[in-house]
């Protein structure tokens, strides 16, 4: 075997005589510390709570949706089938069709507004303990 310089180096007494910078420790405040925590996780069970309620409200509203959505088609499936002549039938079936379009799109709208908002809030919530944890902890480990 070739003697190889890299081999013959002693890195146990190199980094043994290896000396770290002694570096100034703040103190910190454990109990400041754990109501940090605690804040934390207050923030994020507020932040949870109301994306459930938001949740319930979404399936709610949408259930409600539905259910007219079923009552307005069986209405207007009534109305083209009592328009009398093919060419009012028609006609009443394309009047029908575009209501029932223009309605669609207003509730998809309506349910993803009730989305964002219910998103928002609970994002609002988290974000505004972050700064604040982020605030906090600069305050306890600054040093003494």
């Amino acid at each position: 075997m070739a003697d190889n310089k890299f081999n013959a180096i002693d890195y146990t007494k190199m980094f043994g005589e290896f000396k770290m910078p002694a570096m100034a420790m703040p103190t910190v405040d454990m109990e400041a510390m754990m109501g940090t925590a605690r804040r934390n996780y207050e923030a994020v069970a507020q932040a949870n709570k109301l994306m459930a309620e938001g949740f319930q409200a979404l399936a709610k509203r949408q259930a409600e949706v539905a259910r007219t959505s079923f009552e307005e088609a069986w209405k207007a499936t009534q109305e083209v089938m009592n328009a009398g002549s093919v060419e009012a039938k028609t006609e009443k079936q394309a009047e029908v069709m575009k209501a029932a379009v223009e309605k669609a799109v207003s509730n998809v709208r309506e349910l993803s507004e009730l989305a964002q908002k219910s998103q928002g809030e609970a994002f609002d919530v988290l974000n505004k303990r972050f700064i604040e944890s982020v605030d906090e902890v600069k305050v306890l480990t600054a040093a003494k």
